[in-house]
């Protein structure tokens, strides 16, 4: 068995964000296998994508179609490798290291009440956002149901219960969770920016004359390249921060270093004695 990761208890600020990267640099690996399964062939699809719009590029609605069609198999798709991360994140804290394979068996047996939350979640703030009144409402509801997804994934809850679940975690502590949310994502903001770069330059090009549709197909396929990558090595870092968020909202308000210690206790007494 695994050596265990750090007791469960409430962590500061600090404390969490050197917890986080310390998970990451240790199971580097693993994390890059779960989005490398799926984001690597999206990729792909959407390469081949960009080489046929710059072949179609009067087309408006050639290009509409398939950018939709894209983005829509990648938002599945993503739902699907947040799912495994999530998992894999909450059996780490147990002590455990799944497969990839266990990750997204796993995973994605909470995939469609995933697909119910964040459905709910991106309408609702979407349309609150439309009026300048609705912002600040949006804003806060978008915190308060920011674990909605590990609440299902982790817990097994469905529906509503899921946002009502986050939203008990989030009370009295709104503040803090979207000031941690705000500093972690601008590391990762900063890390991914190393990524973008190509694509930056890419644009400069464009923008003094290299506009040729062979060298605009080349840029974008690039371009699409450097974004998976990123997405695959850097995204799942804001992911293990918020699941370590998760359950250190659990540890102030239930206690969990104690119930995940009795789990403990008992998963290491059930491998060394079988027969219990």
């Amino acid at each position: 068995m695994e050596q265990r990761e750090r007791a469960f208890r409430p962590l500061s600020v600090s404390d969490l964000i050197d917890e986080t990267f310390r998970i990451f640099r240790r199971h580097f690996l693993l994390f890059v296998k779960i989005g490398a399964v799926l984001m690597i062939p999206v990729g792909l699809i959407e390469i081949i994508q960009q080489v046929a719009v710059q072949q179609h590029a009067g087309d408006l609605g050639f290009n509409l179609l398939t950018s939709g069609v894209v983005a829509l198999v990648r938002a599945i798709v993503y739902l699907a490798v947040l799912s495994a991360i999530i998992y894999t994140m909450s059996e780490i804290r147990m002590g455990c290291v799944p497969t990839v394979g266990d990750a997204y068996n796993e995973g994605m047996e909470h995939f469609l009440s995933m697909l119910w939350i964040s459905i709910i979640y991106w309408v609702v703030l979407v349309l609150l956002s439309v009026t300048i009144i609705g912002i600040p409402v949006a804003i806060y509801l978008g915190i308060c149901w920011l674990f909605g997804l590990h609440v299902a994934v982790i817990e097994g809850k469905t529906g509503r219960s899921t946002l009502s679940r986050s939203k008990a975690l989030v009370k009295g502590h709104w503040w803090r969770v979207l000031g941690i949310s705000i500093l972690v994502s601008i590391i990762v903001g900063i890390v991914s920016a190393i990524f973008s770069a190509p694509n930056t330059i890419l644009g400069v090009m464009v923008a003094f004359g290299r506009d040729g549709e062979a060298f605009r197909a080349i840029g974008a396929s690039i371009g699409v390249i450097f974004s998976t990558a990123g997405t695959i090595i850097t995204g799942p870092i804001i992911y293990i921060a918020s699941v370590l968020l998760y359950f250190d909202l659990r540890a102030r308000k239930e206690g969990l270093d104690l119930e995940m210690a009795a789990m403990q206790t008992e998963a290491v007494a059930r491998s060394a004695y079988p027969q219990l």
